[in-house]
């Protein structure tokens, strides 16, 4: 022990106020005390920045004074300030260890610091499970080699504590103190040694202990505790970040899982609208995910989307804006997209970009539009259509109920020729079917005395209408006075094409009584003024020995698909 002892014999005469601080502060009066009645007084003063014992007894001639310097002050204080140099030293590390991808390195440089504090200890850091029943070792200086090892909790480093002749079971810590010092009761070891631990967590959430084992260190100084538990609050922290960034992993892979799924592009761009990530749907327009690079958003949407978004966003200050755009899509004719973007509320400056490829949706517009349109323009035909019938069918009627008859009966013909159109999806009929669709009501048309033309001609929807309008006033005549009025008629329908003319022949034999005449009923007057006047065609009529026959020419122009209006 380092001692510099001061003893002399002194008198009141010799000693003054001058030269009294060369033993001590407030000397003068510890000797007036120990005058007065008190044998001796010790007391601990500062001198120089150092703690020393001053000891005064009264002596027969004077006083004796005794002064050393306490070693054991001195000796903390140098430790004390070791630990807080230390203890500063790791702190300056301590946001790169909170902020650390790899906590296993900030436990373990945790470690390596308290092993050279201590340098005759064994220091690890242990991690206990949920139900604190059991420790692992995550990280430590001086254990058996292959105690030290790799798991998944927390991200950390772990395996059981169990290596060559040792086995040890971790107690639980305390719940009432931050710190305990045990003796190697607390943990069964090989070796007689002493435990100390320090609890790394809150009571109510204790995460692991540090743990120093020792043959020597049998108490710890406050000093030193106050520094171990300045690093235990720090791999605290190491293994919080450790969980928080294990818990954003796992919440970017379900973002990741849940927006590479879906069949909406979804990125993310800086404040200039160029881009920093997108999910795999992007790939719709031949960006790659993994190399977007510097791609902005008029690179992939276009200059004119891009731009209208910037000014809502910009300009107008909108949080949120939506266009729609039609992007070149790879491979294919272009699609229409909505585009969506929305100011990031993160803190972070940039924007989230959502498209939605909506090419259906728009196409489906489109086709309802033409649908409404044609519509109504086929409305307007029909309504037309039956005030020509209705105006044809006064012309030639006397009477109001001869008028109801004939008027319904030609109304039932469109709704036949209304079916045939719908069957086909507006899409016109053949002459056949026609045909075939007048006369079936009436007669079986596959018997031997309905013969109709096989051959394919296509009307459209103009030419069915007034053929079929032909057709019946011809096929009403034909049940009234003619063919299908007698089991002996024979009706022979066919047609022929030119290259500017549909000629359709109708023929009716084997009709006793009929005979020439130039009187037009008002069937005769309807086909007349339907093909010639409407068509601009021609019609023939001839009356034969039994029967009669019709010959219209018809301009393929105004019956065809290039003439559909």
């Amino acid at each position: 022990m380092l001692e510099k002892t001061y003893a002399k014999l002194l008198t009141n005469s010799r000693l003054t106020e001058n030269n009294s601080d060369r033993l001590g502060p407030d000397l003068l009066a510890d000797l007036d005390r120990v005058q007065k009645g008190n044998r001796s007084i010790t007391r601990r003063i500062p001198m120089q920045g150092t703690q020393f014992i001053r000891q005064i007894e009264q002596k027969d001639d004077g006083f004796s004074i005794f002064l050393k310097m306490d070693v054991t002050a001195a000796q903390n204080e140098i430790e004390r300030q070791q630990f807080l140099a230390a203890h500063a030293e790791l702190a300056k590390s301590y946001a790169m260890i909170g902020l650390s991808d790899n906590p296993t390195a900030a436990l373990q440089s945790i470690c390596d610091y308290l092993g050279t504090m201590f340098s005759d200890c064994r220091v690890g850091i242990v991690l206990f499970d949920q139900d604190q029943k059991r420790g692992i070792l995550a990280a430590g200086t001086k254990w058996p080699e292959g105690v030290i090892g790799k798991s998944r909790a927390y991200g950390i480093g772990q395996t059981e504590l169990t290596a060559a002749n040792h086995s040890y079971t971790v107690v639980k810590v305390n719940p009432d103190n931050d710190t305990i010092e045990s003796p190697s009761n607390f943990w069964t070891s090989a070796a007689e040694e002493h435990c100390f631990v320090c609890r790394i967590g809150r009571k109510s959430a204790v995460r692991g202990a540090i743990v120093m084992y020792s043959k020597t260190l049998k108490t710890v100084l406050p000093t030193q505790i106050s520094a171990i538990e300045g690093m235990a609050a720090i791999a605290g922290t190491a293994l919080r970040t450790a969980m928080v960034q294990a818990e954003l992993a796992e919440n970017e892979r379900h973002y990741r899982d849940l927006v590479g799924g879906l069949p909406i592009l979804v990125g993310i761009t800086d404040e200039n609208f160029t881009f920093l990530q997108v999910n795999e749907a992007f790939e719709q327009l031949g960006v790659n995910q993994l190399d977007v690079g510097e791609t902005s958003v008029s690179d992939i949407f276009g200059h004119e989307a891009a731009a209208r978004l910037r000014r809502n966003l910009f300009y107008n200050d909108d949080t949120t804006t939506s266009c729609e755009a039609l992007i070149p899509v790879p491979g294919g004719e272009d699609n229409y997209y909505l585009l969506q973007a929305n100011r990031r509320q993160d803190g972070h400056p940039g924007f989230y970009i959502v498209a939605l490829n909506i090419d259906e949706r728009k196409k489906t517009e489109v086709l309802n539009k033409t649908i409404s349109e044609e519509l109504d323009h086929r409305v307007k035909n029909i309504i037309a259509l039956i005030n020509s019938i209705a105006f044809l069918t006064s012309q030639h009627t006397d009477n109001i109920d001869d008028f109801l008859d004939t008027f319904e009966d030609r109304l039932s013909m469109l709704g036949r020729t209304h079916s045939i159109l719908a069957g086909t999806k507006w899409n016109g009929a053949t002459v056949y079917d026609i045909v075939a669709a007048e006369i079936s009501p009436f007669a079986d048309v596959n018997s031997d005395r309905i013969r109709i033309d096989q051959t394919r001609f296509d009307l459209d929807v103009k030419g069915v209408q007034v053929i079929a309008l032909v057709i019946h006033e011809l096929t009403t005549n034909a049940i009234k006075y003619g063919a299908l009025s007698v089991q002996s008629g024979i009706l022979n329908v066919n047609w022929s094409q030119t290259s500017d003319d549909l000629i359709i022949n109708w023929t009716e034999s084997n009709v006793i009584g009929t005979k020439d005449s130039d009187h037009k009923g008002a069937g005769t007057q309807v086909i007349h003024s339907t093909i010639e006047r409407q068509l601009g065609g021609r019609v023939e009529r001839n009356f034969t020995d039994d029967g009669i026959s019709y010959q219209f020419v018809i301009p393929l122009i105004k019956i065809t698909k290039q003439s559909d209006d």
